[in-house]
Parts: C-alpha cells; structure tokens; sequence
C-alpha cells in the first residue's frame, strides 16, 4: 500500500524504488534527517516533492487506515461466491504466491484480456486480490 524510505542518498536506489512505488500508485512516505547528513539527502527531497513526512508509525497507519480497513476486511465464504467454470479454473490456479497475469492467463489457455475480465469478477466478490504489478493471489 506504501513504501518509506529512511535513508537515501543523492544517487540511491532508494529513490528508484520511490519511484516505483508512484508508478504503482503507492502512498510515499520519508523520513526527515538531518540536512548536514548525506544519507538524508533523498527523504528530505522526497518531502519536498510531496512524500508525507513520517516521525512515528502512527503517521503511516493513519494516512493508510481506509485501505487497510478494505485489505484487512474479511473475505465472503466461499460458498456464497458462486463461481462459473472459467473462474473456477482461474481461482484454483492461484495459490498464495502471486501470479503474473500472463502466466494465469497462459495456464488457463486464455488471453489476457479475458483473463483479467474474469480476475475482476473473482476480486470483486472477495476470491483474489491484485498485488503489485499485475499478480495475483488467493484471499
């Protein structure tokens, strides 16, 4: 849902991950440091960009706590999903290591278009969840 970044130089990998992390839509949260301490350079940049500011965890939990609540939300029972033939296939097929689409999509002899139709429905009704990058797993 987020990614902090702690410590990063002018040249990190660090803010190559931040910027994954805003590709994927992602919150972007930093840690202020010292402005004399070259590994605060990127948080500090960060912030300035728009990062939210953390100084304590509480910062992060209440900037995520409407998504958590709907990541957290228990699934409905399986037996009120009522799944048709093709999800059936689509869903025994993830386990609790993500997928990507086009592995899912190539193990059911689908195209991805229809893949992702179907992988919609499944985590409309609580079956899958999306994770990032277009993988998918078990609820």
């Amino acid at each position: 849902l987020g990614t902090v970044i702690v410590e990063a130089g002018e040249k990190s990998g660090a803010l190559l991950t931040a910027e994954y992390a805003l590709e994927q839509n992602r919150e972007l949260f930093a840690v202020p440091g010292t402005v004399t301490t070259p590994q605060a350079i990127g948080p500090n940049r960060l912030i300035k960009q728009g990062a939210k500011l953390v100084e304590s965890v509480e910062d992060i939990l209440v900037e995520l706590e409407s998504k958590l609540e709907y990541a957290l939300k228990p699934a409905p029972a399986r037996a009120a999903w009522n799944l048709n033939g093709v999800e059936q296939v689509l869903y025994d097929t993830l386990g609790s290591e993500p997928l990507h689409v086009d592995v899912i999509s190539r193990s059911a002899s689908m195209t991805v278009p229809e893949t992702l139709t179907h992988l919609l429905r499944l985590e409309l009704m609580g079956a899958v969840r999306q994770v990032a990058g277009k993988h998918f797993i078990r609820a």
